[in-house]
């Protein structure tokens, strides 16, 4: 910590010397001037720990001097001197916020240490409490920032902090793209004033990295009036370049170093935020896409399966169409007497309702997906698929068993996906059976569950699965069919994760073939 700097003003250079003297032999860092305008142009560029100067001099007196050194440096502590000492004086010092008054000549020469020493003192007590005050509602409004996702909303929150906490009436958020400035939100002002008379100014603080504070002298020149000071924060990111502009009309008080360090500390925690906000949007569009894609996937690989499973029952949608149009027709016929004509159409009516129900059950498999998740039975799901793939299971002469432990809880799913699920790994059995060529052809579909989970294992008597592909068969694209498109398993098993269960293989208990089994939790 360097030692504290002090500026001293006087016209008298015997005086001058001597405060110089005592105050450096007390390890100060001073600076003198007998110029009360050279002390404010160093003040403007420079920052000052105590600023001592005398009551009357030339061009400019102390008052003055000390309202022009507030416009730089608004918390900056004062030492008065004056060979007058009157109350009156010492009534006028403390209206003006002076800090302490010493009458010259000084009785000792500690006497101008001792009150140096003291007035800093109690500046440091002073700017701690103002920061503590600052600091403390910073937390409640910090932890409203970070909640807030969404970015409109996130600036309506960081706004009104800003008014709330700074007594500030106008705000302005800007962010640097590209070496431009792109408004964020501005209120209270108009942009286009904005935009073509402080923003030349604003963007050498943003270049600067440093919070820049512009007097009424310099908002005046540069055509606003109506404002006594505003304050430019920028806020440079990895990632983002943020500028925060906040102003005091001239009614108010000027910022102190407190509103600074508020107003300062503000505008990190918003760009913080700001960041958030932005990428928890970025990774909701991630996610709805990604859940988008999976919809998709599981559409496709639905429509997959109908496909598959249309050849197999082609037969059993033409079979009961011939009949009917036989039916009819012979029922059409005039030699044919009444009842047999009421035969030949119950006959027909028949045939229609089992045609009907085969293509319900076909149309399952075509409807989007619920959204919501329902009590069901898990037998009851395993029956609708055996009804379904029957004519396949017919036709391939291939035998399934199911196995149904007694009082099987019901659990909470999507049915059709579920169903889906189920389907396609009845699927996956049929096929691998064709490929093996074995005398045995048979799937066993086996139901238990405890007191937390049902379990549900599809086995085959096919070749198995490779060693090699064990570990990669519920990844994207992976098949061993020559033609397969490889999404069936990976689909099956996000369906199943999706349901918080688990889609495994596992060592089959009827054979060599392969075996999957399906978890799930039971309950809500």
């Amino acid at each position: 910590m360097g030692y504290p700097r002090v500026l001293i003003v006087d016209d008298e250079v015997g005086i001058l010397r001597l405060c110089q003297r005592l105050l450096e032999k007390a390890n100060y860092s001073v600076v003198t001037t007998s110029d009360p305008c050279k002390a404010v142009e160093l003040m403007s560029q420079e920052k000052f720990d105590l600023l001592v100067t005398d009551i009357r001099m030339p061009e400019m007196d102390g008052f003055e001097l000390i309202a022009e050194g507030k416009k730089f440096q608004p918390d900056l502590p004062v030492l008065m001197m004056t060979g007058f000492g009157t109350i009156d004086t010492a009534i006028q010092a403390l209206r003006r916020g002076v800090d302490g008054l010493l009458i010259k000549p000084f009785n000792s020469s500690a006497e101008l240490v001792d009150t140096s020493k003291q007035i800093l003192e109690e500046s440091r007590k002073k700017k701690d409490a103002a920061r503590l005050q600052v600091i403390r509602p910073l937390f409640d409004t910090s932890e409203i920032l970070f909640s807030q996702t969404t970015p409109s909303l996130l600036i309506d929150l960081i706004a009104k902090s800003i008014f709330d906490h700074t007594q500030s009436e106008i705000f302005a958020l800007y962010e640097a793209l590209n070496g431009k400035y792109v408004v964020l939100d501005v209120r209270n002002i108009d942009e286009n004033i904005l935009n073509e008379q402080m923003l030349p100014i604003l963007a050498k603080a943003h270049l600067s990295g440093k919070y820049q504070l512009f007097s009424e002298g310099d908002l005046s020149a540069s055509g606003l009036m109506e404002w006594k000071t505003l304050l430019a924060v920028p806020v440079n990111r990895d990632n983002r370049s943020y500028l925060f502009i906040t102003a005091r009309p001239k009614d108010q008080a000027e910022y102190s170093e407190a509103d600074i360090d508020m107003i300062s500390i503000l505008a990190r925690q918003s760009a913080v935020a700001l960041e958030n906000a932005s990428l928890y949007t970025e990774l909701r569009e991630y996610i709805q896409k990604v859940e988008d894609s999976q919809r998709a996937l599981v559409q496709a690989e639905k429509m997959a399966a109908v496909g598959r499973l249309v050849a197999s029952v082609a037969h059993e949608v033409n079979n009961p169409l011939q009949s009917v149009r036989n039916c009819l027709h012979l029922a059409s016929r005039d030699e044919v007497d009444p009842v047999q004509r009421n035969e030949f159409l119950d006959l027909a009516q028949s045939e229609i309702n089992r045609l009907a129900r085969t293509v319900q059950q076909m149309l399952e498999f075509y409807r989007p997906s619920r959204s919501e998740l329902i009590a069901v039975s898990a037998p009851v799901l395993i029956e609708k698929v055996v009804s379904l793939i029957h004519p396949q299971l017919r036709d391939k002469k291939i035998s399934l068993e199911t196995f149904y432990a007694p009082d099987l809880p019901e659990f909470q799913a999507i049915p059709d996906q579920i169903q889906q699920v189920l389907f396609n790994l009845v699927i996956n059995s049929i096929d691998a059976i064709d490929i093996a060529g074995k005398k045995d052809r048979s799937i066993w579909i086996d139901i238990i569950s405890d007191q937390n989970s049902i379990y549900m294992t599809i086995e085959d008597s096919g070749p198995g699965i490779k060693a090699e592909l064990a570990d990669q068969v519920f990844e994207p694209f992976v098949s061993s069919k020559e033609h397969g498109t490889g999404l069936g398993l990976s689909v099956s098993y996000n369906i199943i994760e999706a349901h918080h269960g688990n889609l495994k293989v596992i060592p089959g208990k009827h054979g060599d073939g392969a075996c999957f089994m399906i978890t799930l939790p039971v309950g809500e």
